[in-house]
Parts: structure tokens; sequence; C-alpha cells
């Protein structure tokens, strides 16, 4: 028995609808907070975090924060089914940014006014997590994408986004600094900029998906074939 490759085989990902499903479970919960808590929490001012204040909050951002684990499990698989080079380099990541956003869901923050506590300190760890790692793999998954011909139009797609939240998410991170260490905010506007970054997570995890799915579609796959049919039996 050989193995053979098929240069323009159908490895197929079925897993797309069910990355976008994700993706809109986890919106649903935004919604519902950003009307329940509109005199509760000033979405100028206030990250999305300080919605663990509003009635039921912890249990609507630990769904949202589930559902968004969710999707980037699924493109773990879809990653691998889309072959792509060195697939492991963008799997890894994405398994801790996923395990990061299972920590922001358990982990609340401490409710506006109060003082920072040890579950509010991993809450922000986890969110930097969230943030900073996924404009990382984007930039992984993109330039890996370069080496293989059936990746290589999602290529140009994926730097774009890669950069555009990475520039956002330098200046996010580096704005949160003074909140962490109880100083307040830096950014006048920080909650507003931070559902920016939200939405551009969202964006980059369509993104991600739809260029997985294009990739394994075209990608090569082996093909196991036994003697007589390679004409190996006399």
């Amino acid at each position: 028995m050989s193995t053979i490759g098929r240069p323009a085989g159908r490895a197929g990902w079925a897993g797309e609808s069910a990355v976008y499903a994700a993706v809109s479970v986890a919106l649903v919960p935004m919604g519902v907070l950003h009307v329940v808590g509109s005199t509760v929490v000033d979405p100028v001012g206030a990250t999305i975090s300080d919605y663990v204040a509003v009635p039921g909050g912890y249990t609507l951002l630990g769904v949202s924060s589930v559902a968004l684990a969710v999707a980037g499990w699924l493109l773990i698989g879809g990653v691998r089914a889309a072959r792509l080079p060195h697939a492991r380099t963008a799997t890894g990541p994405l398994l801790a940014w996923s395990a990061a956003l299972l920590v922001v869901a358990v982990f609340p923050t401490n409710d506006p006014g109060t003082p920072v506590n040890v579950s509010a300190w991993v809450h922000r760890l986890g969110g930097a997590v969230v943030f900073g790692v996924l404009p990382v793999i984007l930039t992984i998954v993109a330039r890996h994408a370069r080496d293989a011909e059936h990746w290589s139009g999602a290529a140009p797609a994926l730097r774009v986004w890669a950069g555009t939240s990475a520039a956002c998410t330098a200046v996010f991170l580096v704005s949160q600094v003074p909140v962490g260490f109880g100083f307040g905010p830096a950014l006048p506007w920080i909650g507003l900029f931070q559902r920016l970054l939200f939405a551009l997570v969202v964006a980059s995890l369509v993104v991600l998906a739809r260029a997985v799915q294009s990739a394994a579609g075209t990608a090569p796959v082996a093909v196991r074939a036994t003697g007589p049919e390679c004409g190996g039996a006399v």
C-alpha cells in the first residue's frame, strides 16, 4: 500500500457555519447588556467588563466569552483541515486564546468604584491575552499562507486584518496599564475604543473562518492506493 498526492483534491471543512453561529451567540448577550445596562454603564467611558455590575451581567458576559472560545476551538480544527504549513504555530496560540476566554468568563472584574481584587487582576490578564494574541495568530497564518498555493488567495486579507487589529490592540493595552494599577483610564473614550476592538475581534474570526474554508476547499489531500490499483498485482 502506498500514499500518493492529489494536487487538486477537496479536503473541505464543515466548521465555517459553526464558527458563524458561535460568533452570533456571542453577540446576542452583548446586545442585551448594552440595552439593559444603558443607564448603569457608560459605553463611552466604561469597558465592557463593567457590565458585571448589571443584574445578570456576569452570566451574559460569560456566555459571550464561552461562545467566542468555541469559535476559536473550531478554528483549530479548521486550520488543520486546510493544511496550513506549520499549522501548530497557529493552533497553539489559538488554543491559548480560547483558554483565555474561559478565564475571562470565570473570573469577573471588580464592580466599578470598588478596589481591584484578585479576580479582577486575573480577568484583566485574560482579557489582555484575548485582545493581544489574536493579531499574532492572524499574522502567523498570513505568513505561512504565503508558502502554500491553496492559501495564497487569503493571505492579503489576513495581513490587512492582522495589521489593523495589532495597531488598535497596542493602543488599548497601553492605555489599560494605569487601569490595572487602579489609577483610572488613560483614554477618555476607553469604552468606545474597546467596543471597536471587540468588533475587530469578531470580524477577525469571520475573516479567518472564510480563509480557512477557502483554503480547505482546494487543499491537496492524500489518497491511499492499493497494489492492484497501481498495477502492482501480477
